[in-house]
């Protein structure tokens, strides 16, 4: 995890933060005690208890340390307090229901047991907040990658890149990429769906990536910015 020190070097320096470290103990704490403020807004102990039960929603992990969790948590918050103060307007309502049915969907399928009574008003505001925390770092650390004081590891370990490679051979690969580009929500599913119409073999590997410089220069390119699905041909392959 990325810590909190790099966190604040990296934000503007409007947003200020008092932490109030804890010496007491998280079980016979009060709820409203406070725990830190950004920016004179005051975080409690019930704020941090609804972030344990959204992690519980999210995360087959239910032993994380506790210590983690609070870092973690002031992290989101920094982050969500820059982007109100950044004047943004972006409206992510859309993409974050859409996160929140997928998790429902995945942890269903699953058949994850919940150890807390789930409220989605709770879940939907932390799935924004993270959502948030993720867009902005992607788009600091593509503007200003090389003015950190931030180690390599630190950068790669800000997120597991997961990459599903679709392998493919085509008489006709402007029209296929024509009707994958067609399609209205892209995804592996759906691109499988158009190479089996067309009687098209391929194959499908997935890899995580902890070491952006150690991949394929193009993949390197388009994850840096910000591109979730992309394509390229190399000796007649797509």
């Amino acid at each position: 995890m990325i810590s909190l020190k790099t966190i604040i070097n990296i934000l503007p320096k409007f947003i200020s933060i008092l932490l109030i470290f804890l010496n007491f103990n998280f079980s016979y704490a009060s709820e409203n005690r406070i725990i830190f403020k950004i920016n004179d807004k005051a975080f409690t102990l019930f704020d941090y208890q609804k972030r344990i039960k959204y992690l519980d929603f999210v995360s087959d992990n239910n032993n994380i340390d506790k210590k983690i969790v609070l870092e973690d948590f002031i992290s989101t918050n920094l982050f969500y307090e820059y982007f109100k103060n950044s004047n943004q307007k972006n409206n992510y309502e859309d993409k974050i229901i859409d996160i929140f049915n997928n998790i429902i969907k995945a942890n269903k399928k699953n058949n994850k047991k919940y150890n807390y009574e789930l409220i989605k008003e709770d879940l939907l505001d932390n799935i924004k907040k993270d959502y948030i925390r993720k867009t902005i770092l992607e788009n600091i650390l593509n503007k200003r990658i090389n003015e950190f004081n931030t180690s390599k590891n630190e950068i790669d370990l800000l997120y597991k890149h997961k990459i599903k490679y679709v392998n493919f051979q085509s008489k006709n690969n402007t029209q296929i990429i024509n009707k994958i580009n067609n399609l209205e929500h892209i995804n592996i599913n759906q691109i499988k769906l158009i190479l089996d119409n067309e009687g098209i073999d391929y194959y499908i590997k997935e890899k995580e990536i902890n070491d952006l410089q150690l991949i394929d220069a193009e993949i390197r390119k388009n994850i840096l910015q910000n591109k979730n699905i992309f394509y390229f041909i190399k000796n007649n392959s797509i």
